[in-house]
């Protein structure tokens, strides 16, 4: 039993803080949250030009630069809207406004956050705190953990993840969305890393994995449509 139990690690506390005011996380709405999704994608997109602008006049490896930085911040935007996602999800189910799921009534909070919840009847602000500092050493661009906070949340991640990757023709009798689209999250999380920390080298050789404009593209499609079939499940349990 004890390895179906979930637990939210406590977060780290300061020594001599005790007084002074600790900032609590804005509460946004889920319509705010996706916004900070796209604001972040808007602003990925629009490093495109600035790379097509370098590869025509000749700055080929100025403009691979810009689309690795891309990719850096498309897995960024990512996993804050994971988090943010994870953070409202919870604090619905704490207010019974989304249906509780069992993998939230398996969550082992510390006690600390226990007297904290005591002492704030009627408030859900000291549980959005607890959540976000806990969850925050997570992350979340890979399909396993990705699932886990669907999971966690009541989403049917085979429904957001056949909206966000409709199989192509030639990979129908191979493969299904689900495994089609946990490979390149896969893909994408390993090129995230390799490219922050290898500078995109491979440690054999040194030579950098070439990457392109298309390449960039195809990526942030990908991730767009997976956020977009987040939302509307999670826009889903708030009408119901």
């Amino acid at each position: 039993m004890a390895d179906t139990v979930r637990k939210i690690a406590q977060p780290s506390r300061r020594e001599n803080t005790r007084d002074k005011r600790v900032p609590v996380p804005l509460s946004f709405t889920l319509n705010e949250i996706k916004l900070h999704f796209t604001q972040n994608l808007q602003a990925i997109r629009a490093q495109s030009a600035v790379a097509e602008e370098m590869q025509r006049r000749g700055d080929r490896e100025e403009a691979a630069f810009i689309w690795r930085t891309q990719i850096l911040y498309l897995e960024s935007a990512l996993d804050f809207y994971m988090h943010e996602l994870t953070n409202y999800g919870v604090v619905q189910m704490f207010a019974r406004r989304w249906p509780r799921t069992t993998d939230y009534t398996r969550i082992r909070l510390e006690i600390g956050a226990i007297d904290e919840g005591i002492a704030s009847p009627g408030s859900s602000a000291w549980l959005a705190a607890y959540i976000s500092e806990a969850f925050g050493r997570e992350t979340m661009t890979n399909y396993p953990p990705i699932k886990d906070q669907a999971d966690l949340l009541g989403i049917d991640i085979r429904t957001v993840m056949q909206t966000a990757f409709p199989l192509p023709q030639s990979e129908r009798k191979r493969k299904n969305p689900v495994g089609y689209g946990a490979d390149i999250l896969s893909e994408l999380c390993t090129r995230r890393n390799q490219i922050a920390h290898q500078t995109d080298r491979d440690p054999k050789n040194a030579r950098q994995t070439p990457i392109t404009a298309d390449y960039v593209t195809r990526s942030i499609g990908h991730i767009e449509r997976l956020v977009n079939a987040l939302h509307a499940a999670a826009q889903a349990k708030d009408r119901s």
